[in-house]
């Protein structure tokens, strides 16, 4: 019986164990966006997942193409307020803009999941339908208790820009796991115009981070449904009527099942205990 005992709770901690959510590397990320001919448009730069370090200072190079948009400012982001992060700076270099901010120990950057760090001001220079991307290279990262570059592991997530055709908009979205709230990657993804007379739709699937977009969506009434097998289905209804919107966050979990999901990751509680029931039950067979 004692055997029988200890076999189950090894079992059951070993699912627990399995089940946690890893940490992620942190990664610096510069949002998709889009925008019509001659305006402004502010883009995001974001830091994500930085645990375990305290961070006041940050540099990197960005290079586009100029014949699309143009960089005409850097702002402060949320997690760099001023008055104790000064005002960016920027300079142009071999085709590329190198672009910094330093702040000070009291106010470094740490634990946090996501933030803005800088806000790029572009001017819209294309003509519709024209695209770039907009990447990001040679990161450093100034750790609060060394004051020296690269002291934090960091990557990068680049985005693209998009010229809107008129009456036509970007939709930005992500999906994540209702068990933890990471992001889900691999998911169908499809918009549908509401309008009953109207057979309009597009599909995609989610990146690496769960996240999705849809650019030149004429305006109109739509629905986002996400599907992934081994998961409930879940849907969300929005309006587009400007050039950029962002869809609320989806939630997808998985139904009470034994098999974690045929492989999906990661596994809903309800898939947990599911799953322990019939561990433990084959534990009193084996006796």
């Amino acid at each position: 019986m004692y055997r029988m005992v200890w076999r189950a709770g090894f079992l059951v901690l070993l699912l627990l164990l399995f089940s946690l959510p890893t940490a992620s590397p942190c990664y610096l990320h510069i949002s998709d966006a889009c925008g019509y001919k001659n305006t402004t448009v502010l883009v995001p730069v974001e830091l994500v997942d930085v645990h375990n370090s305290s961070i006041t200072g940050i540099e990197f190079e960005l290079a586009f193409d100029e014949h699309v948009i143009s960089l005409t400012g850097v702002q402060n982001g949320v997690l760099t307020a001023q008055p104790e992060w000064d005002n960016p700076r920027k300079r142009a270099e071999g085709g590329k803009y190198v672009i910094g901010v330093v702040g000070t120990s009291s106010k470094a950057i740490s634990n946090i999941s996501r933030g803005s760090v800088l806000l790029l001001n572009f001017s819209v220079t294309g003509s519709p339908g024209e695209k770039t991307w907009m990447n990001i290279s040679n990161i450093k990262l100034v750790n609060a208790s060394t004051f020296r570059y690269n002291s934090v592991a960091v990557s990068q997530r680049n985005g693209s820009f998009s010229v809107c055709a008129p009456s036509t908009g970007c939709l930005y979205g992500t999906v994540t796991y209702a068990c933890n709230g990471s992001g889900v990657e691999g998911a169908d993804i499809e918009l549908k115009l509401t309008d009953k007379h109207s057979s309009y739709k597009k599909s995609t699937i989610t990146d690496s981070d769960g996240g999705y977009r849809f650019t030149e969506v004429p305006y109109g009434n739509y629905t986002v449904s996400v599907a992934k097998e081994g998961f409930l289905n879940n849907s969300t209804s929005l309006s587009l009527a400007s050039p950029v919107i962002t869809v609320d966050t989806i939630s997808i979990s998985s139904p009470m099942k034994e098999d974690l999901n045929n492989g999906s990751r990661p596994a809903g509680s309800g898939d947990i205990f599911a799953k322990i029931k019939t561990l433990i039950h084959n534990l009193f067979i084996w006796q």
